[in-house]
């Protein structure tokens, strides 16, 4: 991406309500469009329907984890994801939620369905499922040391390493307990790499995660 192409990704708490009205209409239009540009299909490069083949014609989720380049290649999607939101009107990049900020629930901004939130839930027409989102209370509760939450203690960690692989796997861990601390047990939930991208929380988490990137740079 150009940098006269980017977009400002700001806090999701301190979008303003112009801002916030901009990016979910967008994300409506997104959602609505069924063409290979569109919210099911770009999600689909991350887990289910299987769309990266391997040798003979099995075929495999194409998302990267477990691996060195994980932070890379899930800017790209990310960066996939705001570009289409760009060409379906926004005009602000996906914000970030600041997870290790004091707080005992998602942000307003997802969880708001008094308008049709399109960032509140998802069908899934491939499934014939919606996504379910069932947050545990180790996404805000103390660490057992008491003080910090879990997730401020996990960032922390990850900023703190000196080297790009152990900042990478502790970035991971920390990325993982967010996917299933938001998701819980559910099946079409951020707890599943199958289903997670479908969530548009997703595009929130991740835009945060290439934040941490970019500050311990």
């Amino acid at each position: 991406t150009r940098r006269s192409d980017s977009l400002l990704r700001k806090n999701v708490n301190k979008l303003t309500l112009g801002e916030a009205k901009n990016l979910k209409q967008a994300l409506r239009e997104l959602q609505n469009d069924r063409g290979p540009g569109g919210f099911e299909a770009i999600a689909g490069f991350h887990g289910a329907p299987f769309l990266c083949p391997e040798k003979g014609e099995t075929k495999y989720a194409c998302c990267v984890h477990g691996m060195p380049v994980f932070p890379h290649w899930h800017r790209l999607f990310t960066v996939q994801f705001e570009q289409a939101l760009k060409q379906h009107g926004s005009i602000v990049g996906i914000p970030y939620w600041d997870w290790t900020a004091p707080g005992r629930a998602l942000p307003p901004f997802l969880t708001d369905d008094s308008h049709e939130n399109p960032f509140s839930t998802y069908f899934i027409t491939f499934a014939g499922q919606n996504i379910t989102r069932s947050p545990l209370n180790a996404l805000f509760s103390a660490n057992t040391s008491g003080g910090n939450t879990i997730l401020y203690d996990l960032t922390l960690d990850a900023l703190e390493e000196e080297d790009y692989c152990h900042f990478e796997t502790s970035l991971e861990f920390l990325h993982n307990r967010i996917h299933f601390f938001i998701g819980g047990t559910g099946t079409y939930s951020m707890s599943t790499l199958d289903y997670s991208a479908f969530d548009p929380v997703f595009i929130i988490v991740h835009s945060g995660m290439d934040r941490l990137w970019v500050l311990w740079q």
